[in-house]
């Protein structure tokens, strides 16, 4: 969820590719589907044995390892290769790799990260040629672009609604964050704290400390564990972000304040869950989107919008899960495997500014392409639609 910044001269190979090696998108007449009119035949037809491109900036800590994981589930369910392209921060690489995906032969294609004007050019690029497009973690003004949203305002919230519960309605407070227009989720989220200090004027929260610096975690542990120091009476910390969270748990311990400063962060995986189950650990809570899920419905919602061009756009809103330390220890769970259907997708899905169905994982994916189609005022399984189909390689 983050924009790093990197040396252009150290850089490796901007892309990588893999062809899923498995399918497991249902032949044609084999769909699950409440409308018989709609045989899901428009979607296999789309994708199978196509290629799909993830675009990025760089991606560090384990959300975006996950993430692409998901990414590549998403194309061997879909019968399709994935290539991933990464720009490490370049603006204006990342739009010419955006291109050079489609010149490679992707037929959709998903954002995450990104300047939101070079992308949505790309976007519109993109669309012109009559790819499906989704983005996650930019804005993009091109209105057949599909957005994914894991609900930033959500995610902070439960987190400080958690700390209210733990400490009261008064308490002293550090704020993680870089500073504005560094990464969209961050400037979302703090956008919510605000808000949460105007209305709670027992919470105290001098300034904010935080940096995108690399390596994340390392550089923010002085930053953190200074703050501590200089504030004796902060008795929690507010970090919306994994590598923020790594740096907060290891600058309490620096800063001998385990036992009198709880931690309430955002984003889960496994090494997550370690520090958070360690113990004496201070991190007592977190709230989380599963980035797998994020990563499996970004191209979900390009090959829908690519299939079914008629009921675009659409909005698809993955809901976040708060998850407490207390849960993990009674429970005795070390992994995200553990955490139930935590990795399936559950979303509300918009289409021509109405919601169209909530979601559970992609085996409920198939009634969309019926329901979108139906709100676009028509039955349609072709592909073609509206917009050019990219020609096969």
């Amino acid at each position: 969820m983050l924009l790093l910044s990197i040396p252009m001269m150290a850089l490796p190979s901007p892309r990588t590719s893999l062809f899923a090696p498995t399918c497991s998108l249902p032949p044609v007449g084999e769909w699950p589907l409440d409308a018989p009119d709609d045989t899901g035949a428009a979607l296999e037809r789309a994708m199978r044995g196509e290629m799909i491109a993830l675009v990025w900036s760089i991606p560090e800590g384990d959300f975006f390892e996950l993430y692409e994981q998901g990414v590549r589930t998403a194309a061997e369910e879909l019968c399709s290769t994935v290539a991933v392209y990464t720009s490490y921060q370049n603006n204006s690489l990342q739009g010419a790799l955006a291109d050079a995906a489609l010149a490679d032969g992707a037929v959709a294609v998903t954002y995450n990260l990104g300047d939101s004007a070079v992308m949505s050019a790309a976007a519109a690029r993109a669309v012109e040629r009559g790819a499906g497009v989704s983005a996650f973690n930019v804005e993009i003004d091109e209105a057949a672009v599909a957005r994914l949203y894991q609900d930033d305002a959500a995610i902070q919230q439960f987190a400080l609604d958690q700390a209210v519960k733990d400490n009261g309605e008064r308490f002293e407070a550090i704020y993680v964050y870089p500073g504005s227009n560094q990464a969209q989720p961050l400037d979302n989220r703090k956008a919510v704290w605000d808000a949460f200090l105007d209305e709670h004027k027992g919470v105290i929260s001098d300034s904010c400390v935080g940096t995108l610096d690399v390596p994340i975690a390392k550089q923010n542990v002085p930053l953190i564990k200074r703050a501590l120091e200089e504030r004796p009476n902060v008795t929690v910390v507010i970090a919306p972000y994994d590598e923020f969270d790594e740096a907060a748990v290891a600058a309490v311990r620096e800063a001998g304040r385990e036992g009198s400063v709880k931690i309430y962060g955002a984003d889960i995986a496994d090494a997550d869950i370690a520090l958070m189950t360690a113990e004496g650990s201070p991190w007592v809570a977190t709230v989380a989107t599963s980035a797998i899920a994020l990563g499996r419905a970004a191209v979900w919602a390009a090959a829908f919008n690519l299939a079914y061009p008629q009921s675009r756009p659409r909005s698809w809103s993955l809901t976040p899960r708060l998850i407490t330390q207390e849960e993990l220890l009674n429970e005795g769970i070390s992994t995200v495997a553990q955490l139930g259907d935590f990795d399936t997708i559950d979303a509300t899905v918009t289409s021509m500014g109405r919601s169209v169905i909530k979601l559970k994982d992609t085996s409920n994916l198939p009634r969309l392409t019926a329901l979108t189609a139906t709100l676009a005022g028509r039955q349609d399984d072709q592909p073609q639609g509206s917009r050019p189909r990219l020609p096969r390689r």
